[in-house]
């Protein structure tokens, strides 16, 4: 309930954020750039290797974290990020193209980026778990065979919600290409 309070306040932030001249607005801007800028020109694999490097980065920032006490703090903060970069795009792909922008929404990032962002809150959910266990094992007396085992069950269910994302970055790059040249952008 945490982790997705704080997406949904990341896109609040994102699309209501308003524009000011400010370091973190210049780099939601170079974001929507991006993004849109390789929907539009680049092909699939383009298209794949942007999104899964995206995804990736979250995934993989949620993972390090996640095996530290720094992950109680970092790995929401990754998820409000997210939400914050989503809903950026979104209001930048309205701004610019109104109706098809809201289409392209529709076809294109709200279906990618649920599938990714769900995985995400899950593996998130699971590094903040981890991460409080660590903490738990620095002020209890726990064994370090239990916190052995327990990392075992961690990055196995981190490879294991891996999978959907990846899945998430193909469609991406499918629909994309698709979504384009129907709408003409």
């Amino acid at each position: 309930l945490l982790l997705t309070s704080l997406f949904l306040l990341g896109i609040t932030l994102g699309v209501f954020g308003g524009e000011r001249d400010n370091f973190t607005t210049r780099i939601l801007n170079s974001f929507s750039d991006s993004f849109i800028s390789v929907r539009l020109s680049g092909g699939f694999k383009e298209i794949f290797l942007n999104s899964f490097l995206l995804n990736s980065a979250f995934y993989l920032l949620c993972f390090i974290f996640g095996t530290s006490v720094t992950g109680v703090t970092v790995v929401p903060l990754c998820v409000c990020v997210r939400g914050l970069l989503i809903g950026r795009l979104v209001s930048d792909l309205y701004g610019m193209y109104l109706l098809k922008g809201i289409v392209f929404n529709a076809l294109v990032i709200i279906p990618s980026a649920l599938i990714s962002v769900v995985f995400l809150i899950l593996s998130a959910r699971y590094s903040l778990l981890f991460s409080l266990r660590v903490i738990g094992a620095f002020l209890t007396d726990y064994t370090q065979n239990n916190l052995k085992l327990q990392f075992n069950d961690f990055w196995k269910r981190q490879i294991i919600n891996f999978i959907p994302i990846i899945l998430s970055c193909v469609f991406d790059a499918w629909i994309s290409g698709k979504v384009v040249g129907m709408l003409n952008l």
